[in-house]
Order: structure tokens, then sequence, then C-alpha cells
């Protein structure tokens, strides 16, 4: 008797899964609930176990490849002579022929009682071998000065605060009014939430910036992008602030200067960056979020680790954190004093950060280790047209359940699109715009790539390769902003809305 077991899915939106590590070859003696597989997607690890006992029969899958969800992984028999015996299904190995080598290491089972193969469990207690010796990212003690004044909007906001006076006191937010350029700078469509208040020495906020109910801000300098959002009954206080065009600071987040406030003590948040409801920061020393980088729900980060005397030998740490451009910090993560996450990082959900993260890599545990040096998966050119196609399907059935009647365009060469009639009795289309596609039609939402940007009049253009936004901006392109955005493709001018929830 064989049992076949197939890649399981571990996360809705993910068709792939990772194999981290591959605990067994063909032949292995199998007990129940040993460990066989180790599966990676963005946010977790997951140990594959065996439902009974049992030997290797066929093995599927490599270590370091990827994966798809429902495919074979591996079978198990009952006897291994009966693996050899049978022939193989279609798409696995022979027995024998696909083995996965192991890392020699010391170790004190004795082959001899398995017969001179190796056991899932022996190969186990080689996994934590290797994963004890496994080289460390740089100690965060070891990084460099963090130069923030060197990034565009840092230097732009910095220079428009500036060139207003500095006030002998804190002005409170009831006392300015949209215009006047003696104290502060106050754009247009700007929306202060009911029992808000902000207390700043210098000021500016720009245009379509909102601030929820309940939100107090105390800062020496606060600069305010275009259309920053913050949530409700978030606390922020610390010497200088910066939330760049875009940025989202979502509700009940809390900043302050726990651990004493010093000429360092400020947070800077690059375009489109997000700190997600309920997180904490401290930024007793500087805290850099650069452009489109996030801290998921529930993150901590920490610029200090004191408490027992220094004179009793315990340490006292002191240090800024920086989020690289791109990177991502999963939900309930703690970001300790003097971290860099580099540049496309990701750290999985409940980590624990102590050291430098490598660009682009994958960390994830107590303490974060590197699990993966690269944590995206490269898209060839040619494919993209076809993702963004696929995007285009979702979306249909997106504007069906909102109550838009949807037609799929066909018969135009080189066109991908959807005719959408709006609840309100308007027709639009959405279409894809790529090198070779017939011209758009007057009025048309246009998600143009890998081609010059065509002309639309009275329609509306995401051009993905030069990442903006132009024309009419309505209901629909809200919609399809939204349902970009969730999929990590974001539009200049940085503009959240917050209704999309609300759909249609």
């Amino acid at each position: 008797m064989v049992h076949e077991i197939r890649i399981p899915s571990l996360n809705p939106n993910e068709e792939e899964v990772f194999v981290a590590e591959v605990l067994v070859a063909v032949g292995d003696k199998i007990s129940e609930g040993d460990i066989l597989l180790v599966l990676e997607t963005s946010k977790a690890a997951v140990e594959l176990d065996a439902p009974g006992d049992g030997f290797v029969r066929t093995l599927a899958v490599r270590e370091g490849e990827y994966a798809r969800v429902g495919e074979p992984a591996l079978v198990l028999a009952e006897e291994f002579s009966e693996g050899t015996a049978t022939a193989e299904p279609d798409g696995y190995p022979a027995a024998g022929n696909e083995t996965v080598p192991s890392v020699p290491i010391a170790t004190s089972l004795d082959s001899s009682a398995t017969g001179g193969r190796s056991t899932a469990k022996r190969r186990l207690l080689e996994k934590k071998a290797r994963t004890a010796s496994r080289e460390r990212v740089p100690a965060a003690s070891s990084v460099r000065p963090m130069d923030s004044a060197a990034l565009p909007w840092v230097a732009e906001a910095r220079k428009s605060l500036a060139e207003l006076p500095l006030l002998a006191d804190f002005t409170s937010l009831a006392d300015l009014e949209p215009g006047r350029d003696d104290n502060a700078r106050i754009g247009r469509d700007v929306v202060f939430g009911p029992g808000s208040t902000i207390r700043a020495r210098r000021l500016v906020i720009r245009d379509g910036a909102s601030i929820g109910p309940n939100v107090h801000i105390e800062a020496d300098e606060l600069f305010l992008g275009a259309y920053v959002h913050i949530g409700r009954d978030t606390r922020i206080m610390t010497g200088e602030c910066v939330l760049g065009d875009g940025a989202y600071v979502g509700h009940e987040v809390e900043v302050d200067l726990s651990g004493g406030r010093s000429p360092e003590s400020r947070l800077l948040c690059g375009p489109i960056s997000l700190v997600s409801p309920r997180c904490y920061v401290n930024t007793c020393r500087e805290v850099v979020l650069e452009e489109e980088s996030a801290l998921s729900p529930g993150a901590q980060v920490f610029t200090h680790r004191f408490w027992q005397s220094v004179l009793d030998g315990y340490p006292a740490v002191f240090a800024s954190v920086r989020l690289r451009e791109r990177s991502w910090v999963g939900a309930g993560c703690q970001v300790m004093a003097g971290v860099e996450v580099g540049r496309g990082a990701v750290v999985m959900s409940n980590s624990t950060v102590v050291h430098q993260v490598p660009e682009e890599s994958l960390c994830g545990g107590v303490p974060a280790v590197v699990l993966r040096k690269r944590a995206r998966k490269p898209v060839p050119p040619g494919r993209k047209p076809e993702l963004l196609a696929s995007i285009l399907e979702e979306f249909a059935g997106h504007l069906s359940s909102r109550g838009c009647a949807v037609e799929r365009l066909s018969g135009h060469s080189g066109r991908a699109g959807l005719r959408v009639g709006l609840p309100d009795g308007e027709t639009r289309d959405v279409v894809l715009f790529t090198a070779g596609a017939e011209r758009p039609e007057a009025g048309s939402v246009v998600i143009a790539f890998d081609a010059g940007p065509p002309e639309v009049p009275g329609g509306s253009l995401f051009d993905i390769d030069g990442r903006a936004f132009s024309g009419r901006s309505d209901r629909l392109t809200h919609e399809l902003r939204n349902f970009l955005r969730r999929r990590g493709v974001r539009f200049r001018p940085y503009a959240w809305d917050a209704s999309y929830r609300h759909g249609l």
C-alpha cells in the first residue's frame, strides 16, 4: 500500500510554495510525525509531517526550488521492497535515481541501526546542527551611521520647514488657518477629525492630507506631505516628524520618546510608506521608513535597550532603525535598536530582528535569521502582460460582485480588457495597452505596459513603467487603483482612498 503526499495550500493568495529543506531521501525509513519537508510562503514556514510509518518510495521535489500547490511531493510505501518492485507514477523519478544529498555532519547516531540508510529523524538532527552553525548576518552594533539627510524627500521637507520662522513656543492647530504663511503652511482640502490636536514649532501640511479623529501630534518640526493619512486615536510624540507624500499611518499607532529625548529623536516616513494599525514606534533615536517600506499591524520598533546597570556589566544600547526601500516587516515583529532592514527584504510575522537583514532576503524566527537569500521570484519580462491580463480578469469578478455589468473585450489585436457598465448607467472600457495594440478609444481607462503611454482624450492612464496615474479620476479609477495597490502595484500621485472598502 502506498500513500501519496501532495503540496498543501498554506496561503490562499499563493499558488506556489518554496521548498526550503528536504529532510528525507528515497529509501528512508519514516515514522509517523517525522518531518519530511519544510515549506515556506511569504508569511510563514511550515513543517510537513509524515501521516504514518513507512519508507520513502519516490521524491518529486528539490530543495531550494518552488513547487505548485496540489502537485505530488513524495510517496510513502509500507515496505521498501514495494517501492522497488512497482512501476513509478508519471512525474516521479524512479526509486534510487532521485536523492537529495545531505550535508556530512558528525552525529552520535549509529547508521548500522537503520541498515546503512539515513532516516528522517537523523536528517532532522542534521538540520538542527546546520541551523545552529548557520552564519549570522552582521550584528546591529556594527552598522554604519545612517545619513537620512541624503534622502531627497527628507531634504525637500526640511527645506520647506526652514523657510518658516521658529516660534518661541508650540503653536496649537486651533491657532492656525489655511493660507497663513507667517507661522505655518496648510494646503487645500486638508481634513482634521474632531478632537484632533497638533502642537508644533514649525508646521507644513500639503494638499489632501487627512487626520482622523482623536489624533494628537506633538513635534518640534512637522511635515505632512500630499495625501498623507493618519488614522483615528493615533499618538505621535517625537522631535522631528516627516511623512512623505502618500504616507499612511493607521489607527491606534503610538510613537513615543521612551528612553529619553535626544537630538536624534525623529520619525521619517517616505512616500507611500505604511505604518499599520496598532504599531508601536520608539523614537529615542531616529527611525526611518524609506519609500514604499511597511510595518505590518502590531509591529514594534525600538531604538534603545536598557534596564540593568552598566556598572554591573549589563549593556545599554541606543541606536537608529532603518527600513530600506520596499522592505516589509510582518505583523507582530519586534525590530530592535541598530537594525537595518535591507532594500526589498521581507521579515516574517512574529520575528524578533536583532541583526542586519540583507537586501531582498527572507528572514524569520526568534532571533530572525536568513531563511532565503532572495524573497522574490523574478518575473520574466514576457510574462508581465500575461500577469496584468490575469489581474484584469480578477478585477472583472470584483466589479461584478459590486453590481457592475462586465463584458470581456475581444477581437481587437493585442488588446485585453473589459467593458464596464457602472451602477450609475455610464459605460467605460478598461484596457491593457501593450506594444502593437490598437490605440484605445477616448474615455477609456488604460493600463499601459511596455509601450509609450498613449493619449487618451477624456480618459484615465495607469502607466506601469512610469508608475504614474493621470487623467480623469472617478469611482472606477479609485477602485482599480486600490485593486492594483493590494497587489503591490502603486502609482503617483500617491492617494489613499479610505472609502475603498465600500466599493462602487
